[in-house]
């Protein structure tokens, strides 16, 4: 039996990805903001109803970008979250500042507001012209499996304290928020096109801003720093999409409604076949998620640990996210947070993707139960 992996890319016929790629090939134009590329900037730009997307390479390059954008005081602190993959803090560190980890709501998973402002409070001086920045720039905000952090608390701490806003949007494709997409909140939000996200193009990620002349210094820095007459006008990088990436996320953009909603029925048939096991889920609105991932929180690591064997016994392969706790890494400095650590520990991702059916469903739960029910 093939294993049934924790994620898999979503893919449309074969024949819908070999016909543009044919357009590639005869046109003889494979990169540098090529005509494929320029496409797919702009249907995802209709689809979301956005001002300005620029597609990149990968969703790490998207965050190295997207901070260089900003312009911020070198040297500078970033306050981010620790419940996230290493890219979002090293990313941080690649552009020579220095990650902040602020602990997770226990419910959301995401970085929790209050927790923000209270460290913000004892790092901050208040003149009659307002708070006045001591050694922090930003926020580096992530939306954990999707799920909006809290976008409005976050804003007004950013007003408050005049700090940037950056959201890491890596799993938040396709997603709304009261009445817009959720990547219109905050200075800048970045996602992820990588295989195991939602929506794909192999590897590729984009930069999304309201700003238009923020735009414009993002569309430098993605192409060595050249401006519209090919000065060089920027300390700029080489980030750009290729137009065969960009092949394929055309070709996957038409499917990637159905996916999301095929993983959002896996899932309620999840939960409705894991009701009175002891396991809890991420708290989030039914209209504000894409359902890309499926994590659920156990009682202890030895019972994750136990599950994740049970599960390998019958070809399944449920994964860890995010462990550990990206502040426990040894390359930053020791900074204790302690929900994230906790949570770390005791969570995974089913496989919840385009390839699982209802029976795979039905023999992972029942596998758990009966790992529980022993245990």
């Amino acid at each position: 039996m093939q294993k049934l992996l924790v994620s898999e890319p979503s893919l449309t016929n074969f024949e819908e990805f070999t016909q543009l790629a044919k357009e590639v090939w005869e046109s003889g134009i494979l990169t540098h903001n090529g005509p494929k590329v320029q496409q797919l900037e702009n249907e995802l730009k209709e689809k979301w109803s956005i001002p300005h997307l620029s597609l990149v390479t990968n969703g790490t390059i998207a965050l190295e970008i997207a901070i260089r954008a900003l312009n911020l005081p070198k040297g500078s602190r970033i306050i981010t979250t620790p419940f996230t993959w290493i890219a979002t803090a090293s990313s941080i560190v690649w552009q020579q500042h220095t990650p902040i980890f602020i602990d997770i709501d226990p419910n959301t998973l995401n970085i929790d507001p209050i927790k923000v402002d209270e460290f913000l409070k004892n790092r901050f001086t208040m003149y009659p012209s307002g708070y006045q920045q001591y050694d922090v720039s930003a926020i580096l905000a992530v939306h954990v499996f999707s799920n909006p952090c809290d976008v409005k608390a976050l804003d007004i701490i950013a007003e408050k304290y005049k700090l940037k806003i950056i959201y890491d949007g890596a799993h938040a494709v396709n997603v709304h928020y009261e009445g817009k997409d959720l990547s219109q909140w905050g200075h800048i939000t970045t996602h992820s096109y990588h295989a195991t996200k939602l929506y794909n193009s192999g590897e590729g990620g984009s930069i999304i801003t309201t700003d238009p002349e923020l735009a414009k210094r993002i569309e430098r820095l993605r192409f060595f720093g050249h401006d519209e007459n090919k000065d060089i006008v920027h300390e700029g990088t080489n980030g750009k999409m290729h137009e065969i990436s960009a092949c394929i996320g055309l070709a996957n953009l038409k499917m990637m409604d159905k996916s999301q909603e095929h993983r959002k029925d896996l899932q309620t048939q999840y939960k409705k076949l894991l009701d009175g096991l002891s396991v809890r889920y991420q708290r989030h609105s039914e209209y504000s998620y894409n359902y890309s991932y499926f994590p659920v929180i156990f009682e202890s690591e030895e019972i994750v640990l136990g599950v994740m064997k049970a599960l390998e016994e019958i070809d399944v392969i449920a994964r860890r996210y995010f462990y550990p706790s990206v502040n426990e890494f040894k390359i930053f400095n020791p900074q204790e947070c302690p929900i994230s650590e906790d949570i770390s520990r005791r969570v995974i991702c089913l496989p919840c993707h385009d390839r699982v059916k209802e029976t795979d469903v039905n023999r992972i739960v029942w596998k758990i139960r009966d790992y529980l029910e022993n245990c």
